[in-house]
């Protein structure tokens, strides 16, 4: 492996890395949202409160989803015809 290619590995660890930092606290801060938003939606019976509630719950599985770690990946990925 030369330098370069072991460059650009470190570089899509770094990125993987920040990606899954990134998504496990939008999911953690989602899901509490979800939360509470619910028990405010259900206490004071608004509907608005329990639409953001299911907004913040679809957050929190968007966060379940693999992440990408490269452009060259995503080609990898794409449909042939």
């Amino acid at each position: 492996m030369t330098g370069r290619e072991w460059s650009e590995k470190m570089d899509d660890d770094a990125r993987l890395a920040a990606a899954q930092l990134i998504r496990n606290r939008v999911g953690w801060v989602s899901l509490a949202a979800a939360a509470l938003f619910a028990v405010f939606g259900v206490v004071f019976d608004q509907g608005a409160l329990l639409a953001l509630s299911a907004a913040c719950g679809s957050a929190f599985l968007w966060t379940l989803l693999p992440v990408r770690v490269s452009r060259s990946q995503s080609k990898d990925d794409a449909p042939t015809q």
